[in-house]
């Protein structure tokens, strides 16, 4: 999952992938106004946790290029802010999975994972 913040557009997506890498389907959207970077990328989580209920995933790795997301994500019980409260809220679709591990697609720990990765880049031009 992914996110891109423009002057008054942004936009967040998610591509899913079995074990093998063959993409099983993917989702977007964009809006017109910019939101701040860690809000657009919790918006692009929220779209690949809508992803992964439509295509009823029962173990999925989540991986992100955010280091923040992540962190808030692995964080989120002891987070008491707005942001935190939200990641919260929407990472109740986990308990759907039957197993679910969250890390920074960057730092390429996805290994060898029999599990469900949901990876993605989207991109807004104004």
């Amino acid at each position: 999952m992914d996110a891109a913040v423009s002057t008054g557009c942004s936009g967040f997506g998610a591509v899913a992938r079995d074990h093998d890498g063959v993409v099983l389907g993917g989702c977007y959207k964009f809006v017109v106004k910019s939101l701040d970077v860690i809000w657009a990328e919790l918006e692009a989580l929220n779209e690949g946790l809508k992803l992964v209920g439509r295509l009823k995933v029962a173990q999925l790795i989540l991986e992100s290029d955010s280091a923040m997301l992540v962190n808030k994500v692995k964080k989120r019980m002891q987070d008491v802010t707005i942001l935190g409260q939200r990641i919260k809220q929407d990472c109740k679709a986990f308990n759907k999975c039957d197993g679910t591990t969250i890390h920074d697609g960057s730092s390429g720990d996805s290994g060898n994972n029999d599990d469900i990765s949901v990876v993605g880049g989207w991109s807004c031009v104004s």
